[in-house]
């Protein structure tokens, strides 16, 4: 599997023709795009048979727009919080509730940000700390650790929606 995340490889951001000649490799199965460029993953979709190769979308906030472009399936941070809220985005599209899995992308979208703002690992980290009890809210270096209690109050409810939702689930 390769792992395309720009954000942590100083900016590395492999093309799609890259990938796609990675991906002839019998032993390379797929991508983690945590890039959020779907023209790029739309490419990737469509360059393979998905038992040869799958690409996986890395976002939460690219989580629908993936499906809908044939996609399978995602690797995402956000899910470690929220994984009946993502299970209930895809249940939905494959059932043709497309109203149901659009806002149910509004409130991934808006959070997939938030951790990212906030400390990203480290925020994540110290979100299931507070809302499951379980892991440390600190991080190894490089990473930061960071605080819930930084949120402003239009994240913190925006947030507080999406865990109300994965908590009705």
């Amino acid at each position: 599997m390769v792992y395309n995340f720009p954000k942590v490889t100083a900016g590395l951001d492999l093309d799609a023709d890259t990938i796609i000649a990675l991906g002839a490799h019998p032993n390379i199965v797929g991508v983690k795009l945590s890039c959020g460029h779907l023209g790029k993953f739309t490419r990737l979709v469509t360059s393979f048979p998905p038992e040869s190769f799958t690409p996986f979308i890395g976002r939460s906030d690219s989580f629908l727009p993936a499906l809908a472009v044939g996609g399978l399936g995602g690797i995402m941070a956000l899910a470690n919080v929220t994984p009946r809220a993502h299970r209930a985005l895809w249940d939905a599209w494959h059932d043709g509730r497309a109203d149901d899995a659009r806002n149910i992308q509004r409130m991934l979208a808006h959070c997939d940000a938030i951790l990212s703002k906030y400390g990203g690992i480290s925020f994540t980290k110290a979100l299931i700390a507070r809302e499951f009890g379980y892991g440390r809210a600190t991080v190894r270096g490089p990473l930061v650790s960071t605080s819930v209690d930084r949120l402003s109050s239009a994240d913190a409810a925006l947030l507080d929606e999406l865990l109300a939702f994965e908590r009705s689930l």
